[in-house]
């Protein structure tokens, strides 16, 4: 019988090794993969939800309620207890501050553009189309007893959303043609016409910076991303036509 990883209890940094073990969930495949849909759910919501123009212990009661109702509406586990509740807003400051401080270092850096940091919205376009409902529930112990039973969480959906026809036809636009690269936004929690929107509206350092770093960061290296996906990717947040289409429907 294969050995069960129990969610471990002890305080340690916030990433994303020490959140899958507080979860349960060991380096199997198939429990690395329902760890990053997971962590990906998480990351969108934290963008949905959160002013990066202030640090996490500033966002207001309004946000902070808003992002843990949309989080505990699709992984009810991550809250279901007062310890699992504080190793999520754990994970979540923990991540929330790296990616501020990433945004903010790329702004800086920027030649002489500058911007307020913005938050991407989903506004109300597309409500019925939740993040969480593309991520399977978590199930784990909220204890510490030991368990003979292995965990048997559901394997996600293979097919695609409804909804995304508009991501779809962004990509598509894009010079190559990226509509290979769906799965991939899917898993940023960028699956709507309004989550592209939001997306589309980061400054262009912002986005250009968040861009790079997909790149360069391990967890996607299985989409293969190259330079020239990266510029046509940047090109296209800026002139396609489902960009020019959103821009014209919202009268910016």
């Amino acid at each position: 019988m294969p050995k069960v990883i129990q969610p471990k209890r002890t305080r340690r940094p916030a990433n994303n090794t020490t959140f899958r073990e507080s979860l349960g969930l060991s380096t199997l495949k198939a429990d690395l993969h329902r760890f990053n849909l997971l962590r990906d759910f998480l990351r969108a919501q934290v963008r949905k939800h959160f002013d990066y123009t202030v640090p996490y212990q500033s966002q207001t009661a309004e946000r902070m309620a808003s992002f843990e109702t949309e989080v505990t509406s699709a992984q009810p586990q991550l809250y279901a207890s007062d310890w699992r509740r504080a190793q999520t807003r754990a994970y979540v400051e923990s991540y929330y501050h790296n990616e501020r401080s990433r945004v903010r270092r790329a702004g800086q850096s920027d030649d002489g553009v500058k911007g307020t940091m913005q938050t991407p919205s989903a506004g109300n376009e597309d409500s019925s189309e939740s993040d969480g409902s593309q991520v399977d529930e978590l199930a784990g112990d909220t204890t510490a007893h030991p368990t003979d039973e292995p965990s048997s969480l559901p394997t996600p959906p293979a097919t695609p959303p409804l909804g995304t026809s508009a991501v779809r036809r962004f990509l598509r636009s894009c010079q190559p043609s990226l509509e290979h690269l769906l799965p991939f936004f899917m898993r940023l929690g960028i699956r709507t016409r309004s989550e592209l929107a939001g997306v589309m509206r980061w400054p262009a350092y912002r986005r250009d910076a968040w861009l790079r770093e997909l790149r360069r960061e391990e967890e996607w290296a299985e989409f293969g991303l190259t330079r020239v996906q990266i510029q046509a990717l940047s090109l296209a947040f800026v002139f396609s036509d489902e960009v020019v289409a959103i821009c014209g429907a919202s009268g910016e």
